[in-house]
């Protein structure tokens, strides 16, 4: 049987998150995060997202405010 195939995880504009996160796959944030994000794999800051973190990931893509490491 073949792997599932694996899904963007998506922080909606109408969360806020404060703490750590740590992922293995994508995700997608669209609302406020301040804190710590780790993953191997990619993240994407939309265009409302509002993050204020230290960020070791794999790949990221900014569309949004960013300040951090």
């Amino acid at each position: 049987m073949a792997d599932a195939p694996r899904t963007e995880t998506l922080i909606g504009s109408d969360v806020s998150i404060k703490g750590e996160m740590s992922f293995d796959g994508s995700m997608r944030i669209e609302g406020k995060i301040e804190g710590k994000i780790a993953s191997k794999g990619r993240v994407s800051f939309g265009q409302g997202a509002q993050v204020v973190a230290e960020v070791a990931v794999g790949e990221a893509k900014i569309e949004g405010t960013f300040k951090g490491n």
